[in-house]
Protein backbone atom coordinates (compact mmCIF):
# COMPACT_ATOMS: atom_id res chain seq x y z
CA UNK A 1 0.00 0.00 0.00
CA UNK A 2 1.75 3.17 -0.90
CA UNK A 3 1.65 6.02 1.16
CA UNK A 4 -0.12 9.11 0.76
CA UNK A 5 1.69 12.29 1.34
CA UNK A 6 -0.41 14.84 2.94
CA UNK A 7 0.12 18.64 1.91
CA UNK A 8 0.19 21.07 4.81
CA UNK A 9 0.83 24.62 5.52
CA UNK A 10 3.56 25.07 8.05
CA UNK A 11 1.78 26.21 11.00
CA UNK A 12 2.89 23.60 13.40
CA UNK A 13 6.11 21.99 12.38
CA UNK A 14 7.46 19.21 14.15
CA UNK A 15 10.91 18.65 12.46
CA UNK A 16 13.11 21.10 10.65
CA UNK A 17 13.47 21.54 6.82
CA UNK A 18 16.07 24.55 5.93
CA UNK A 19 16.02 25.00 1.71
CA UNK A 20 19.09 27.16 0.10
CA UNK A 21 17.63 29.09 -3.21
CA UNK A 22 20.17 29.03 -5.39
CA UNK A 23 20.71 32.01 -7.62
CA UNK A 24 18.09 32.12 -9.84
CA UNK A 25 15.11 30.17 -7.53
CA UNK A 26 13.86 33.17 -5.64
CA UNK A 27 11.31 33.94 -7.86
CA UNK A 28 10.16 30.23 -6.34
CA UNK A 29 9.87 30.78 -2.95
CA UNK A 30 8.22 34.75 -3.14
CA UNK A 31 5.48 32.81 -5.30
CA UNK A 32 4.92 30.06 -2.03
CA UNK A 33 5.55 33.03 0.44
CA UNK A 34 2.97 34.26 -1.32
CA UNK A 35 0.58 31.07 -1.42
CA UNK A 36 1.26 30.78 2.75
CA UNK A 37 3.60 27.59 2.05
CA UNK A 38 6.98 28.20 3.56
CA UNK A 39 9.61 25.85 5.60
CA UNK A 40 11.40 26.85 8.69
CA UNK A 41 14.06 28.52 7.17
CA UNK A 42 15.79 29.68 3.87
CA UNK A 43 19.59 29.71 3.76
CA UNK A 44 20.70 32.48 2.09
CA UNK A 45 24.07 32.59 1.03
CA UNK A 46 26.04 35.49 1.51
CA UNK A 47 27.08 35.86 -2.11
CA UNK A 48 23.93 36.35 -3.57
CA UNK A 49 23.17 38.98 -1.23
CA UNK A 50 21.80 41.43 -3.97
CA UNK A 51 20.24 39.43 -6.21
CA UNK A 52 18.13 37.86 -3.10
CA UNK A 53 17.27 41.08 -1.27
CA UNK A 54 13.67 40.81 -1.78
CA UNK A 55 13.32 37.33 -0.82
CA UNK A 56 15.36 38.29 2.68
CA UNK A 57 13.09 41.30 2.97
CA UNK A 58 10.09 39.19 2.36
CA UNK A 59 10.86 36.65 5.00
CA UNK A 60 10.88 39.18 8.12
CA UNK A 61 8.28 38.64 10.69
CA UNK A 62 6.73 36.20 8.72
CA UNK A 63 8.17 32.91 10.65
CA UNK A 64 10.65 31.67 8.31
CA UNK A 65 14.42 31.97 9.10
CA UNK A 66 16.30 33.85 6.74
CA UNK A 67 19.56 32.11 7.88
CA UNK A 68 22.90 33.41 6.71
CA UNK A 69 25.91 31.71 5.59
CA UNK A 70 28.35 33.50 5.65
CA UNK A 71 30.19 31.28 2.62
CA UNK A 72 32.71 31.56 5.20
CA UNK A 73 34.26 27.64 4.57
CA UNK A 74 34.54 28.27 1.02
CA UNK A 75 36.70 31.53 1.72
CA UNK A 76 39.04 29.61 2.99
CA UNK A 77 39.31 26.58 0.75
CA UNK A 78 41.37 26.94 -2.67
CA UNK A 79 38.18 25.83 -4.85
CA UNK A 80 35.44 27.74 -2.89
CA UNK A 81 37.35 31.21 -3.09
CA UNK A 82 37.21 31.32 -6.44
CA UNK A 83 33.42 31.67 -6.63
CA UNK A 84 32.01 34.39 -7.89
CA UNK A 85 30.49 36.99 -5.54
CA UNK A 86 32.68 36.36 -2.69
CA UNK A 87 35.30 39.10 -3.57
CA UNK A 88 32.88 42.17 -1.65
CA UNK A 89 32.27 40.23 1.44
CA UNK A 90 33.13 42.39 4.74
CA UNK A 91 34.66 39.36 6.50
CA UNK A 92 36.86 38.35 3.31
CA UNK A 93 39.64 39.81 4.82
CA UNK A 94 39.92 37.22 8.05
CA UNK A 95 39.64 33.91 5.75
CA UNK A 96 43.49 33.38 6.12
CA UNK A 97 43.85 33.39 9.68
CA UNK A 98 45.29 31.04 12.12
CA UNK A 99 43.76 28.93 14.47
CA UNK A 100 45.60 31.39 17.40
CA UNK A 101 44.87 34.27 15.55
CA UNK A 102 40.98 33.13 15.88
CA UNK A 103 41.38 32.28 19.33
CA UNK A 104 42.02 35.94 20.31
CA UNK A 105 41.39 39.51 18.71
CA UNK A 106 40.99 38.50 15.18
CA UNK A 107 38.49 36.18 15.93
CA UNK A 108 36.40 38.84 17.89
CA UNK A 109 36.86 41.21 15.10
CA UNK A 110 35.34 38.28 12.34
CA UNK A 111 32.34 37.58 14.76
CA UNK A 112 31.86 41.70 14.88
CA UNK A 113 31.61 42.14 11.22
CA UNK A 114 29.27 39.34 10.54
CA UNK A 115 27.25 40.43 13.36
CA UNK A 116 26.71 43.72 12.11
CA UNK A 117 25.53 42.59 8.94
CA UNK A 118 23.02 40.14 10.79
CA UNK A 119 21.95 43.68 12.36
CA UNK A 120 22.03 45.82 9.65
CA UNK A 121 20.41 43.39 7.05
CA UNK A 122 17.91 41.63 9.38
CA UNK A 123 18.52 37.93 9.11
CA UNK A 124 16.63 35.98 11.81
CA UNK A 125 19.48 33.42 11.84
CA UNK A 126 23.03 32.69 10.83
CA UNK A 127 25.42 29.89 10.64
CA UNK A 128 29.01 30.35 12.77
CA UNK A 129 32.04 30.89 10.60
CA UNK A 130 33.63 27.55 10.43
CA UNK A 131 36.52 25.33 8.42
CA UNK A 132 36.26 22.40 6.63
CA UNK A 133 38.06 20.20 9.04
CA UNK A 134 40.19 17.09 8.44
CA UNK A 135 39.29 14.90 11.34
CA UNK A 136 38.42 15.23 15.11
CA UNK A 137 41.51 16.61 16.11
CA UNK A 138 41.98 19.68 13.68
CA UNK A 139 43.10 22.80 15.39
CA UNK A 140 40.45 24.98 13.44
CA UNK A 141 37.83 23.10 15.68
CA UNK A 142 38.87 24.90 18.82
CA UNK A 143 39.60 27.73 16.85
CA UNK A 144 35.87 28.12 15.68
CA UNK A 145 34.38 27.14 19.28
CA UNK A 146 35.96 30.50 20.03
CA UNK A 147 34.48 32.53 17.34
CA UNK A 148 30.87 31.10 17.73
CA UNK A 149 31.30 32.08 21.58
CA UNK A 150 32.43 35.51 20.86
CA UNK A 151 29.65 35.35 17.55
CA UNK A 152 27.06 35.07 20.28
CA UNK A 153 28.46 37.97 22.37
CA UNK A 154 28.55 40.15 19.72
CA UNK A 155 24.87 39.57 18.95
CA UNK A 156 23.58 39.82 22.65
CA UNK A 157 25.53 43.49 22.96
CA UNK A 158 23.65 44.41 19.64
CA UNK A 159 20.45 43.20 21.62
CA UNK A 160 19.92 40.03 19.09
CA UNK A 161 19.83 37.58 21.96
CA UNK A 162 16.85 35.85 20.40
CA UNK A 163 18.98 35.38 16.94
CA UNK A 164 19.85 31.57 17.33
CA UNK A 165 23.63 30.74 15.49
CA UNK A 166 23.80 27.55 14.11
CA UNK A 167 26.94 25.79 13.88
CA UNK A 168 27.94 23.85 10.46
CA UNK A 169 30.36 21.06 11.26
CA UNK A 170 32.00 19.71 8.06
CA UNK A 171 34.45 16.75 8.31
CA UNK A 172 35.45 13.48 6.83
CA UNK A 173 31.89 11.11 7.01
CA UNK A 174 35.34 8.71 8.13
CA UNK A 175 35.48 10.24 10.75
CA UNK A 176 32.43 10.12 12.63
CA UNK A 177 32.23 6.52 11.27
CA UNK A 178 35.00 5.83 13.68
CA UNK A 179 33.72 5.09 17.78
CA UNK A 180 36.74 6.73 19.01
CA UNK A 181 36.91 9.95 16.64
CA UNK A 182 33.08 10.44 17.67
CA UNK A 183 34.34 10.38 21.04
CA UNK A 184 36.78 13.10 20.53
CA UNK A 185 34.34 15.07 18.93
CA UNK A 186 31.50 14.90 21.39
CA UNK A 187 33.30 15.77 24.17
CA UNK A 188 35.30 18.65 21.80
CA UNK A 189 31.92 19.96 21.46
CA UNK A 190 31.15 19.33 25.00
CA UNK A 191 29.77 23.07 26.46
CA UNK A 192 29.59 24.88 22.50
CA UNK A 193 27.12 27.66 23.16
CA UNK A 194 25.27 27.39 20.00
CA UNK A 195 21.36 26.08 19.02
CA UNK A 196 22.29 23.70 16.91
CA UNK A 197 24.42 22.04 14.98
CA UNK A 198 24.25 21.66 11.24
CA UNK A 199 26.17 18.62 9.67
CA UNK A 200 28.48 18.59 6.80
CA UNK A 201 29.62 15.05 6.13
CA UNK A 202 31.78 14.06 2.86
CA UNK A 203 31.36 12.20 0.89
CA UNK A 204 27.56 12.11 1.79
CA UNK A 205 24.24 12.56 0.36
CA UNK A 206 21.68 10.60 -1.59
CA UNK A 207 23.44 9.60 -4.81
CA UNK A 208 26.46 8.45 -2.20
CA UNK A 209 25.14 6.73 1.02
CA UNK A 210 25.93 3.74 0.38
CA UNK A 211 24.65 1.33 3.33
CA UNK A 212 27.55 1.58 5.22
CA UNK A 213 27.49 5.08 5.55
CA UNK A 214 23.79 5.72 6.20
CA UNK A 215 24.38 3.19 9.10
CA UNK A 216 27.60 5.06 10.25
CA UNK A 217 25.82 8.82 10.20
CA UNK A 218 22.82 7.16 12.15
CA UNK A 219 25.07 6.02 14.56
CA UNK A 220 26.70 9.28 14.67
CA UNK A 221 23.80 11.25 15.06
CA UNK A 222 22.68 9.01 18.01
CA UNK A 223 26.13 9.87 19.84
CA UNK A 224 26.18 13.66 19.15
CA UNK A 225 22.26 13.70 20.78
CA UNK A 226 24.21 13.62 23.66
CA UNK A 227 25.18 17.11 23.30
CA UNK A 228 21.55 18.03 23.71
CA UNK A 229 21.51 20.31 20.76
CA UNK A 230 19.44 20.11 17.53
CA UNK A 231 21.02 18.36 14.50
CA UNK A 232 20.54 19.31 10.79
CA UNK A 233 21.76 17.17 7.74
CA UNK A 234 22.93 19.41 5.62
CA UNK A 235 22.96 18.40 1.68
CA UNK A 236 21.66 14.68 2.50
CA UNK A 237 18.72 15.39 0.06
CA UNK A 238 16.20 12.17 -0.23
CA UNK A 239 18.06 10.02 2.32
CA UNK A 240 17.97 13.34 5.10
CA UNK A 241 14.13 11.37 5.55
CA UNK A 242 15.49 8.32 6.95
CA UNK A 243 17.82 10.56 8.89
CA UNK A 244 15.16 11.75 10.44
CA UNK A 245 12.76 9.26 11.06
CA UNK A 246 15.73 6.74 12.54
CA UNK A 247 16.14 10.01 14.89
CA UNK A 248 19.87 10.66 13.91
CA UNK A 249 18.93 14.61 13.35
CA UNK A 250 15.85 16.53 14.09
CA UNK A 251 16.13 18.56 10.76
CA UNK A 252 17.56 18.33 7.30
CA UNK A 253 18.51 21.23 4.54
CA UNK A 254 19.10 21.20 0.44
CA UNK A 255 19.36 22.99 -2.40
CA UNK A 256 16.28 23.52 -4.69
CA UNK A 257 16.38 19.63 -6.64
CA UNK A 258 20.76 20.41 -6.94
CA UNK A 259 22.84 19.88 -3.74
CA UNK A 260 21.76 16.78 -2.63
CA UNK A 261 25.20 15.52 -1.97
CA UNK A 262 27.91 17.20 0.27
CA UNK A 263 31.35 16.35 -1.17
CA UNK A 264 34.43 18.41 -0.39
CA UNK A 265 36.42 17.54 -3.57
CA UNK A 266 34.83 20.78 -4.71
CA UNK A 267 36.41 22.63 -2.22
CA UNK A 268 39.60 21.32 -1.99
CA UNK A 269 40.53 21.72 -5.51
CA UNK A 270 40.21 25.03 -8.09
CA UNK A 271 36.91 24.40 -10.54
CA UNK A 272 38.28 22.86 -14.12
CA UNK A 273 38.09 25.88 -16.24
CA UNK A 274 36.73 24.15 -19.09
CA UNK A 275 33.58 23.80 -16.92
CA UNK A 276 30.48 25.58 -17.50
CA UNK A 277 30.02 28.78 -14.90
CA UNK A 278 26.76 28.23 -15.33
CA UNK A 279 24.20 26.38 -12.54
CA UNK A 280 22.62 23.15 -14.46
CA UNK A 281 18.91 23.02 -15.03
CA UNK A 282 16.79 22.00 -12.78
CA UNK A 283 16.06 18.61 -12.28
CA UNK A 284 12.69 16.92 -11.99
CA UNK A 285 11.74 14.82 -8.43
CA UNK A 286 9.79 11.57 -8.92
CA UNK A 287 8.57 11.37 -5.53
CA UNK A 288 7.17 8.36 -5.20
CA UNK A 289 10.54 6.86 -5.69
CA UNK A 290 12.65 9.29 -3.90
CA UNK A 291 14.56 10.18 -7.13
CA UNK A 292 16.07 13.08 -9.06
CA UNK A 293 16.72 13.15 -12.70
CA UNK A 294 17.54 14.95 -15.49
CA UNK A 295 13.97 16.59 -17.61
CA UNK A 296 15.00 14.82 -20.50
CA UNK A 297 15.10 11.42 -18.54
CA UNK A 298 11.44 12.68 -17.39
CA UNK A 299 10.22 12.85 -20.75
CA UNK A 300 11.32 9.49 -21.63
CA UNK A 301 9.76 8.09 -18.29
CA UNK A 302 6.19 9.62 -18.91
CA UNK A 303 5.64 8.76 -22.28
CA UNK A 304 4.93 5.56 -20.67
CA UNK A 305 1.20 5.37 -19.41
CA UNK A 306 1.89 3.01 -16.23
CA UNK A 307 4.86 5.29 -15.31
CA UNK A 308 2.05 8.21 -15.84
CA UNK A 309 0.22 6.52 -13.46
CA UNK A 310 2.61 5.67 -10.91
CA UNK A 311 5.13 8.74 -10.70
CA UNK A 312 3.12 11.19 -11.65
CA UNK A 313 1.80 14.51 -9.23
CA UNK A 314 -1.68 14.02 -8.49
CA UNK A 315 -1.65 17.36 -6.18
CA UNK A 316 -3.82 20.07 -8.24
CA UNK A 317 -2.07 22.80 -5.83
CA UNK A 318 1.37 21.21 -6.73
CA UNK A 319 1.43 20.31 -9.93
CA UNK A 320 -1.38 21.51 -12.76
CA UNK A 321 -1.79 18.50 -15.48
CA UNK A 322 0.36 16.15 -13.23
CA UNK A 323 3.18 15.23 -15.48
CA UNK A 324 3.23 18.31 -17.47
CA UNK A 325 3.17 20.23 -14.25
CA UNK A 326 6.07 18.56 -13.38
CA UNK A 327 8.17 18.91 -16.02
CA UNK A 328 7.29 22.67 -16.40
CA UNK A 329 7.76 23.73 -12.96
CA UNK A 330 10.37 21.36 -11.39
CA UNK A 331 10.97 23.65 -8.42
CA UNK A 332 7.83 24.18 -7.09
CA UNK A 333 6.93 20.32 -7.36
CA UNK A 334 10.07 19.69 -5.20
CA UNK A 335 9.93 22.11 -2.63
CA UNK A 336 6.05 21.20 -2.03
CA UNK A 337 6.43 17.01 -2.01
CA UNK A 338 9.39 17.66 0.27
CA UNK A 339 7.86 19.68 2.69
CA UNK A 340 4.89 16.68 2.70
CA UNK A 341 7.31 14.30 2.85
CA UNK A 342 9.13 15.78 6.38
CA UNK A 343 5.35 16.82 7.90
CA UNK A 344 4.74 13.43 7.08
CA UNK A 345 7.34 12.20 8.88
CA UNK A 346 6.71 14.81 11.87
CA UNK A 347 3.07 13.60 12.17
CA UNK A 348 4.45 9.62 13.40
CA UNK A 349 5.08 9.79 17.28
CA UNK A 350 8.51 9.34 17.55
CA UNK A 351 9.17 5.64 18.59
CA UNK A 352 7.17 4.90 15.38
CA UNK A 353 8.74 7.14 12.88
CA UNK A 354 11.65 4.53 11.71
CA UNK A 355 8.46 1.77 11.64
CA UNK A 356 6.26 3.40 9.53
CA UNK A 357 9.29 5.14 7.24
CA UNK A 358 10.87 1.93 6.33
CA UNK A 359 7.75 -0.01 5.62
CA UNK A 360 5.03 2.58 4.24
CA UNK A 361 7.09 5.14 2.53
CA UNK A 362 11.28 3.21 1.67
CA UNK A 363 9.89 -0.24 1.18
CA UNK A 364 6.72 0.48 -1.75
CA UNK A 365 9.41 3.38 -3.52
CA UNK A 366 11.87 0.26 -3.49
CA UNK A 367 9.54 -1.96 -5.52
CA UNK A 368 8.42 0.58 -7.59
CA UNK A 369 12.12 2.55 -8.71
CA UNK A 370 12.57 -1.38 -10.06
CA UNK A 371 9.59 -0.88 -12.17
CA UNK A 372 10.77 2.55 -13.45
CA UNK A 373 14.62 1.38 -13.71
CA UNK A 374 12.96 -1.42 -16.35
CA UNK A 375 11.79 1.84 -18.54
CA UNK A 376 15.03 4.35 -17.55
CA UNK A 377 18.18 2.28 -16.85
CA UNK A 378 19.52 5.23 -15.59
CA UNK A 379 17.41 4.83 -12.17
CA UNK A 380 19.32 1.09 -11.78
CA UNK A 381 21.70 2.83 -9.31
CA UNK A 382 19.32 4.25 -7.47
CA UNK A 383 16.65 1.47 -7.42
CA UNK A 384 20.06 -0.92 -6.01
CA UNK A 385 20.81 2.21 -2.99
CA UNK A 386 17.58 1.77 -1.96
CA UNK A 387 17.39 -1.84 -1.61
CA UNK A 388 20.52 -1.35 0.91
CA UNK A 389 19.11 1.38 3.11
CA UNK A 390 15.76 -1.08 2.92
CA UNK A 391 17.82 -3.56 4.25
CA UNK A 392 20.40 -1.70 6.58
CA UNK A 393 17.49 0.24 7.94
CA UNK A 394 15.54 -3.11 8.49
CA UNK A 395 18.50 -4.19 10.91
CA UNK A 396 18.70 -1.16 12.60
CA UNK A 397 15.44 -1.67 13.30
CA UNK A 398 15.64 -5.25 14.91
CA UNK A 399 18.18 -3.58 17.43
CA UNK A 400 14.97 -1.85 19.07
CA UNK A 401 13.86 1.64 20.06
CA UNK A 402 15.51 4.62 18.05
CA UNK A 403 16.64 8.08 19.92
CA UNK A 404 13.87 10.97 19.65
CA UNK A 405 15.74 13.64 18.01
CA UNK A 406 15.43 17.77 19.09
CA UNK A 407 13.58 18.85 16.38
CA UNK A 408 15.40 21.55 14.78
CA UNK A 409 12.81 24.28 14.28
CA UNK A 410 15.69 27.26 15.28
CA UNK A 411 14.85 27.57 18.69
CA UNK A 412 17.26 29.65 20.73
CA UNK A 413 18.74 26.86 23.25
CA UNK A 414 18.25 27.77 26.61
CA UNK A 415 19.18 24.81 28.75
CA UNK A 416 21.96 25.15 31.35
CA UNK A 417 25.31 24.23 29.92
CA UNK A 418 28.91 23.16 31.01
CA UNK A 419 31.62 24.53 31.36
CA UNK A 420 32.83 25.29 27.85
CA UNK A 421 35.26 23.26 26.52
CA UNK A 422 39.29 24.15 26.63
CA UNK A 423 40.98 24.89 23.55
CA UNK A 424 44.26 23.13 22.91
Amino acid sequence: MRAQLTLLTPAKPRLGLYLRPGRNDHTVFMQLLAEDKAVSGLVLDARHLTRHRQLRESLIGNGVHAVLDTDFMQLTTPGGSVLAGLDGLPWRQFADATPVELRGRVGRELAATIADSVDDLGYSAVLAPTHLLSDANDKFLGADLSVARYLRAELDRRELAETPIFYPLALPASALGNPAQRAVLVEGLRGIDTDAIWLRLHPFGTSSAGPLALRHYIEAGWELGRLDLPLVGERTGTVGLALMAFGAVGGIESGITLGERFDAQALLHPPDPRGSPYSPPPRVYLHQIGAFVPRAVAEAIFRNRQMVAALACRESSCCRGGAEGMLRDPRRHFVLKRMSEVDRIGSVAPDARATIYNHEILQPATILSGRAARVAPELVSHQRRLEGWHRTLEALERRGKCPVAIPALGERVRAARAKPQSVK
